[in-house]
């Protein structure tokens, strides 16, 4: 600490306090990795103050074209050693202002939760909740008018749904109570099975996932799970995927009972000519074999 504060009294390099004393940790320490998320902005930062340092950042969500534009803004121009992807189309968005090797490995969360696929499934939809404790009325109307229309759906066919609370996701615990969201559900008149358990589980007990505008979705898309998407904004990635729409008209309808009907052999060939680029790496392979040869590196 005392040679931080020397260092800021000479201020050589017009740096701050917090800078030179991130920088007296680093050269007592000597790492040889600093890993970080897109949104750790210390991680730029460290590079520059410590060059020899390898940086790794990884995406830990898909970003919408608007949400580029800001990251932009706020990086401006950022350099790290390597970049692992959830798919190889943000590395479109991230070279023009990132000086970094992008890797495409997939979303490091999704990759780690391994869960067996049920033979015999226990509900037809799964809904992803998109219940905030202060919904804007344009997405609460959203949520509304699209869930009404799934409800009016499942009742003609007899169709079981069931709920992936978000009150149940470590993250959102604190946050939200889980009797208010199942409360707001039951107002606008769904009949669902509302289920306390990881949304990953569920999904895997489900036919087909409903989903607005949640990273879930494509997650669980990488993982090859039929994934009906509507209204969503971040169709950046899914131009050719046929199951997507932003009207609730009869095509919605259509679309979703032709999803509920497709085998996995024909929704896997779908997923294919649809050139869906969202990644899954079973238990992290690539990530962990890259930090393995940096550490070993002698």
């Amino acid at each position: 600490m005392l040679n931080a504060f020397i260092n800021y009294l000479l201020n050589i390099k017009k740096s701050t306090i917090k800078d030179n004393y991130l920088l007296e940790i680093f050269k007592k320490c000597k790492p040889k990795i600093v890993i970080g998320y897109a949104h750790s902005f210390l991680l730029f930062k460290i590079k520059k103050l410590y060059p020899s340092i390898n940086s790794i950042m990884y995406m830990h969500f898909s970003m919408r074209k608007d949400q580029f534009i800001e990251y932009r803004n706020i990086v401006k121009n950022g350099e790290v050693d390597s970049t692992f992807l959830n798919n190889p189309i943000e590395k479109r968005f991230l070279e023009k202002f990132i000086k970094s090797n992008f890797i495409v490995s997939g979303s490091i969360k999704n990759n780690e939760i391994i869960n067996k696929k049920k033979k015999k499934l226990d509900y037809d939809v799964m809904i992803i909740s998109e219940y905030r404790n202060n919904l804007n009325s344009q997405k609460k109307k959203i949520i509304i008018n699209s869930l009404n229309k799934i409800n009016n759906i499942c009742e003609k066919n007899d169709f079981k749904i069931c709920l992936a609370p978000v009150s149940s996701r470590k993250e959102k615990i604190k946050k939200i109570f889980p009797e208010e969201e199942k409360n707001f559900y039951k107002k606008i008149g769904l009949k669902f099975d509302y289920i306390s358990d990881q949304s990953y589980k569920l999904a895997n007990r489900s036919k087909v996932i409903f989903c607005i505008d949640s990273n879930l979705g494509y997650e669980l898309i990488a993982k090859k799970h039929k994934v009906f998407f509507f209204n969503s904004k971040n169709n950046i990635y899914l131009k050719k995927y046929p199951f997507i729409t932003n009207k609730l008209d009869k095509n919605f309808e259509k679309l979703f009972l032709k999803l509920i009907s497709l085998n996995n052999i024909k929704f896997n060939k779908i997923i294919k000519k649809s050139k869906i680029k969202f990644f899954f790496d079973k238990k992290n392979k690539i990530i962990k074999k890259y930090i393995e040869k940096i550490i070993n590196k002698k």
